[in-house]
């Protein structure tokens, strides 16, 4: 759903890669992936509490001047 996944973007500090705990369990084990779980936090517009993940390892990321978002998996 694209708004829940724009109220975790809107949860994450800087630098911070969040996602759902059900998107974690499809992305599934990867090499070099991890997910730490951070408990359910409540999100404007969905009435139960959201299972929250934070994303560990094999991303960088970076912010361009213009907000535009690149980046790469390590392996």
């Amino acid at each position: 759903d694209v708004n829940l996944a724009a109220r975790i973007v809107d949860l994450a500090g800087p630098g911070e890669v969040l996602c759902s705990e059900a998107t974690a369990d499809v992305i599934g084990p990867r090499p070099g992936v991890g997910f730490e779980p951070l408990g359910p936090v409540f999100v404007r517009g969905i009435a139960e509490p959201v299972p929250i993940m934070r994303v560990l390892g094999a991303l960088e990321v970076e912010c361009a001047p213009d907000g535009r978002v690149t980046g790469t998996a390590s392996p």
